[in-house]
């Protein structure tokens, strides 16, 4: 039982950061005056599982690792080429992967694919008349002189950033919510399950335009925190219900009844089962994330990368309507390639039923 509590030390950590992000540069008191002492209490306690863990189970770890790595070599490079062949039936997956990587290439190297640079290409005095698309401005030009397709590619990193950092949030959120309550039950099911219930109880974007219109529209890291709970509290629901399937299997039970920890059961024996409706889960919440934001920018409540230049420019839809077109057509595929690519996952690892 003693391992356990770094499970809910990693979850106060997740809260004082939450709670320390979204309060700061608001009227409302820190709840967490000597928050720096908290948080690294937490990490040591955590730490300090973990060290007495690796330290009593050193020669099994590294047994376990080095067999593995070296001799399951064979079966590994054949579940590889399942999972490779499955991936591939799905056509439409050859049209979602070059679109994400363009995206990501527009992320690390923007100077490769931008015409112009991100600074406006004309002044107030020699705009053109004429900002429609063109051979100089395929995309068009804004109404303060910017080209808008090198606009979009250097605002590339953004819409990949927060999907990637929201759902990891999420991932290890949920992981963590979800095991304390379905393997441990009792007082810690009945409390995960009311915090997790009690945040869905809202309308997402009812709840996400309330918290950003008090602590304001530019705030990026009250964005993540928002979207990491929101995923997080959806797939600790996932977590929970494959614990409660998996602790009352065999190899669960023998683990326990062969005097193995709680750590180990939980991350050795069942989260290794149910990895693959994880990770399906968090890619089709990245997805998800795109479209939130994207709605939140039109409402008028801010939003970043492709979803900010959007709601920006959403008033210029009727003159320049090139402005609204081609950001939220960009959205659009990149949400539809992110969606395919989780079916393709989920296909190739041969999960069939997920929530």
């Amino acid at each position: 039982m003693k391992k356990v509590w770094g499970l809910i030390m990693v979850l106060c950590v997740f809260v004082y950061i939450f709670t320390h992000g979204l309060l700061a540069n608001t009227s409302i008191p820190n709840l967490f005056p000597k928050g720096q002492g908290f948080l690294l209490v937490s990490f040591f306690l955590i730490l300090a599982v973990i060290i007495k863990y690796v330290s009593k189970q050193r020669e099994e770890i590294f047994v376990n690792f080095k067999d593995s790595i070296f001799m399951d070599s064979e079966s590994t490079k054949r579940s590889a080429k399942i999972f490779l062949r499955k991936f591939g039936r799905n056509k439409l997956v050859w049209f979602a992967v070059p679109i994400l990587v363009i995206l990501i290439g527009m992320a690390f190297f923007p100077s490769f694919f931008a015409t112009y640079s991100p600074q406006p290409v004309y002044g107030p005095y020699d705009m053109p008349s004429d900002r429609s698309p063109s051979r100089e401005h395929f995309f068009g030009l804004t109404f303060n002189g910017l080209d808008l397709w090198s606009l979009l590619v250097f605002q590339a990193k953004d819409v990949l950033l927060i999907p990637v950092k929201a759902t990891f949030y999420s991932f290890v959120l949920g992981l963590v919510l979800g095991a304390l309550a379905g393997y441990l039950g009792g007082f810690a099911d009945f409390l995960v399950c009311w915090m997790v219930n009690s945040f869905l109880a809202f309308v997402p974007l009812v709840l996400f335009m309330t918290v950003l219109a008090f602590v304001g529209f530019g705030r990026m890291d009250v964005r993540i925190w928002l979207y990491s709970i929101y995923g997080g509290c959806l797939l600790s629901k996932v977590v929970r219900a494959q614990f409660l399937s998996l602790r009352e299997r065999e190899f669960v039970q023998a683990a326990e009844s062969l005097g193995c920890s709680e750590f180990e059961v939980i991350f050795k024996h069942m989260v290794i089962n149910c990895w693959s409706l994880l990770l399906v889960q968090s890619t089709l919440f990245m997805g998800q994330i795109l479209t939130m934001d994207a709605a939140l920018a039109f409402l008028g409540f801010g939003g970043v990368g492709w979803a900010e230049i959007l709601g920006q420019y959403s008033s210029w839809g009727f003159n320049d309507p090139w402005m609204m077109f081609f950001p939220g057509l960009l959205l659009f595929l990149v949400i539809v390639s992110i969606n395919i690519l989780g079916e393709g996952i989920r296909t190739g690892l041969g999960v069939d039923d997920y929530a």
